[in-house]
């Protein structure tokens, strides 16, 4: 009888084991962070300095990839509805982040439990880039601040002790009426310095 019995109180700490996994994945779908284990961000190592207007365009996934790993990564949440996300770069590409790497792309839940939104990220993401233009923040600081807790982030460079809004989110020449105009391709450029 106290072999069963243990057999039985094995069978039911797995099962609680499982179900206390299922609720934790469940939890990091619903929260606007994304799992740090899975998702800890990337940097594209070609990225050294800054990037101009246009740039992120040349490097960033085709929707197909984005949209494919997107349901790869929902597979195991308890909402397993696509349109509920938007597969998001941690590190943005302005950034420097990875374009391609799964561990800087992750599905942002549209409608987070936490409140937290992808506009405050964006948001936060126009700030780091405005603040490393303007060389009052590095890149690699920026890149940290953003893939450690983006929220932690948000309070410190949007609503802490940095300027609650800035004006102007783009790098060096894009701040000129030349911002109007086309990029340039760029070709065979890889890295591009911040203006001053």
């Amino acid at each position: 009888m106290v072999g069963k019995s243990r057999r039985g109180m094995g069978m039911k700490l797995a099962l609680a084991a499982v179900v206390l996994a299922t609720l934790i994945e469940a939890a990091w779908a619903q929260s606007s962070l994304p799992d740090p284990q899975r998702t800890p961000g990337a940097v594209n190592p070609e990225v050294t300095q800054g990037t101009t207007d246009g740039w992120t365009r040349t490097v960033r996934p085709p929707q197909d990839y984005t949209y494919a790993l997107k349901r790869q990564q929902i597979a195991g949440y308890a909402d397993r509805r696509a349109a509920h996300y938007e597969e998001d770069h941690l590190i943005p590409l302005s950034l420097g982040g990875a374009p391609y790497d799964p561990r800087n792309l992750w599905p942002e839940p549209r409608y987070p439990a936490d409140t937290w939104t992808a506009d405050e990220k964006d948001e936060l993401e126009g700030v780091l880039n405005h603040l490393m233009c303007r060389r009052r923040l590095s890149l690699h600081d920026a890149q940290a601040a953003i893939a450690r807790n983006w929220e932690d982030a948000y309070t410190t460079y949007v609503t802490g002790e940095w300027p609650r809004r800035v004006a102007g989110y783009r790098c060096g020449p894009s701040h000129s009426r030349r911002a109007l105009a086309p990029p340039s391709t760029g070709a065979g450029r890889k890295t591009i310095h911040a203006g001053a």
